[in-house]
């Protein structure tokens, strides 16, 4: 017997929970990527040097993944992710009191090992609290939250940028990642209580093979359809010159309203 999530009100609650954690984890993670050009531009640093920021992230995230896919299973995955995503945001808000280009490399290379708590704790809790099927479906919707909001944070923060700076960006982005932490940790409790004691399905493994490929063969098509559009935008996004049209769009709009 295992306790899973069997009422569907409760499985769509606890779906948007992690849909939210790991959507705001990007925010707290790309933000500095999607303004590296005028964070290039203000502190009169090199773009080899502002890469640099980001690759320490990199590098400590594909270590973090490590440990932490290893100590996942040994530690309470609701406290878990709630640390990562909560440490991310404090050191969002840390950012801003400096322009020196290696304290914030330090900063980002600790935000990276914060942000490696997230997808081995939330792979567990949903493995945990959802049957094999729940467990498929909610993969995708997750996939999907990292895709929005990482568009999301290419179109709002170059429009951002042309009325505030770009450390106030980070505390905003700091802001929304504790909001969502702490929606995680007053809710997630609630979600754990509705589950109950379910008996493993059993059978032959090439019929539950076949039902599996028949129940998500067309969520997964789906996801790698809308995943595909994501990083098509994405690499559109980061474009050099439809950043600047992008940002002389603003401008104008701005200026319109002025």
């Amino acid at each position: 017997m295992n306790k899973k999530l069997v009422n569907k009100r409760g499985i769509l609650f606890f779906t948007f929970l992690c849909c939210m954690v790991y959507g705001v984890s990007y925010v707290t993670r790309i933000n500095f990527t999607a303004m590296i050009s005028e964070i290039i531009k203000v502190e009169g640093i090199t773009k080899s040097a502002a890469s640099f920021v980001t690759t320490s992230l990199f590098i400590a995230y594909g270590a973090g993944q490590l440990i932490f896919g290893a100590v996942g299973d040994r530690v309470d995955a609701k406290k878990f992710i709630f640390i990562g995503l909560f440490a991310s945001s404090v050191l969002n808000f840390l950012m801003p009191f400096t322009g020196n280009i290696y304290i914030m490399s330090a900063i980002w290379f600790l935000n990276g090992f914060a942000q490696a708590i997230m997808w081995p704790s939330l792979a567990k809790i949903t493995a945990d609290y959802l049957s094999l099927e729940g467990y498929k479906k909610i993969c995708v919707s997750i996939s999907i939250s990292s895709s929005a909001a990482t568009i999301g944070i290419y179109i709002l923060v170059p429009a951002l940028l042309m009325v505030l700076p770009y450390k106030m960006i980070f505390v905003i982005c700091g802001v929304i990642g504790v909001a969502a932490s702490a929606v995680w940790a007053f809710k997630i409790g609630n979600v754990d209580k509705q589950r109950e004691d379910v008996c493993e399905e059993t059978g032959n493994s090439t019929s539950l093979g076949a039902r599996e490929s028949r129940v998500f063969g067309k969520p997964l098509i789906i996801s790698m359809i809308f995943i595909g559009i994501a990083i098509c935008i994405q690499g559109i996004l980061k474009s050099l010159y439809f950043h600047h049209y992008y940002i002389a769009l603003c401008k104008f709009f701005l200026l319109q309203m002025a």
